[in-house]
């Protein structure tokens, strides 16, 4: 729906989970991330939202820290 809700009979009558791609961007080193998010069809933006903050988060926690450190090696 409109507002971001959606009911589980919309969800059953899709045929359950689909693939999402979805893409962020590092605001640090500029790249381009690909999320995958497996949601209902009728996925609402406030879960793409968290789906790329989550993406994001973990980019900067593993890849972003790791190439900053062999640089200062």
């Amino acid at each position: 729906m409109e507002d971001g809700s959606f009911y589980v009979s919309s969800v059953l009558r899709t045929g359950g989970s689909w693939q999402h791609h979805l893409s962020t961007d590092c605001p640090y080193c500029h790249r381009t991330l690909a999320v995958l998010a497996n949601a209902p069809s009728v996925m609402p933006e406030f879960a793409k939202d968290e789906a790329r903050r989550l993406a994001l988060l973990e980019h900067l926690r593993t890849d972003h820290v790791s190439k900053q450190k062999a640089r200062a090696d």
